[in-house]
């Protein structure tokens, strides 16, 4: 599995993880409040970690698939902008998922192609060798009955003339 697969698949729980927070704390009689509530004094509001989960999925996929998809640089003001901004996340991840797939699918359909003209090819070329091996029988055996018929000529030729 290739590196930009195993990182959607994480992404797409990571998303999954992130829309279910926001939905709680939509939910929730605090609402917006939340967003810059902090679970332990050290840690950053929840607005910016929001911000910095989003930036990390599109930072990925900008250097996984040379896209340019661009995240917020700000944190959002409400739960509904950072919930839209977290989906738009989400369809940015699953239209890099359909990009990588239909490389994949692309590229083994080229190797399918390779393998066979590989396939005709060595195919060909045993053919064209057994056709070589066939003409060289015919010359060889045209060579020997040549050779005889040479003889008997030969042999006639000493039997007629004294």
């Amino acid at each position: 599995m290739h590196l930009a697969e195993t990182a959607l698949i994480s992404f797409d729980q990571l998303l999954g993880t992130l829309d279910h927070l926001l939905g709680k704390a939509a939910a929730s009689e605090q609402g917006d409040a939340l967003l810059q509530a902090r679970l332990a004094p050290d840690m950053f509001p929840l607005v910016t970690q929001v911000r910095f989960t989003t930036q990390q999925v599109y930072n990925t996929l900008n250097r996984a698939y040379g896209g340019e998809h661009n995240g917020a640089d700000t944190d959002h003001t409400s739960i509904a902008e950072a919930r839209a901004r977290a989906e738009a996340e989400e369809r940015a991840r699953q239209e890099a998922e359909a990009a990588e797939a239909a490389e994949r699918a692309r590229a083994e359909e080229e190797a399918r192609r390779i393998a066979e003209a590989r396939k005709r090819a060595e195919e060909e070329a045993r053919m064209r060798a057994a056709e070589e091996a066939r003409l060289k029988k015919e010359a060889e055996a045209r060579a020997r009955a040549e050779a005889k018929l040479g003889q008997a000529v030969d042999t006639i030729m000493r039997a007629v003339l004294p």
